[in-house]
């Protein structure tokens, strides 16, 4: 995603919350603004997405009375899954994976947390 932009950092945060906290698409729109997944245990990297997003780009299209974290690029709440959904194919395709889903986010972080497990056996 193009981290220059509202809508790239607000992709950026949906790919981390899907890799990192393996949220659905539904529970990422669902998020309100104050809701930081995890708050003070959050991984590093989905707190910089986080942090990057709510202050930079949601600030600059957010409407104040506005609760819901994910907006469009008009400032309008994101309340359709199929949006990002789409946003991921074109993401994927992007990095020559055409079929990038958050399921498929999902299952390689559990496969990364697998494997962490058995390096982390063998040094016992």
């Amino acid at each position: 995603p193009n981290l220059a932009r509202p809508i790239g950092q607000r992709d950026a945060l949906v790919l981390a919350l899907l890799f990192y906290k393996s949220y659905s698409l539904n529970q990422c729109i669902r998020l309100q603004v104050g809701e930081l997944p995890g708050d003070d245990q959050a991984d590093p990297a989905l707190r910089a997405a986080w942090e990057r997003y709510v202050w930079q780009g949601r600030a600059d299209v957010a409407h104040p009375d506005q609760a819901l974290l994910l907006l469009t690029r008009t400032g309008q709440p994101l309340t359709d899954s199929q949006t990002l959904r789409i946003r991921l194919r074109d993401l994927g395709r992007r990095i020559g994976h055409p079929s990038l889903s958050a399921r498929i986010l999902r299952k390689s972080r559990k496969a990364h947390e697998i494997e962490a497990s058995k390096r982390h056996a063998h040094l016992l």
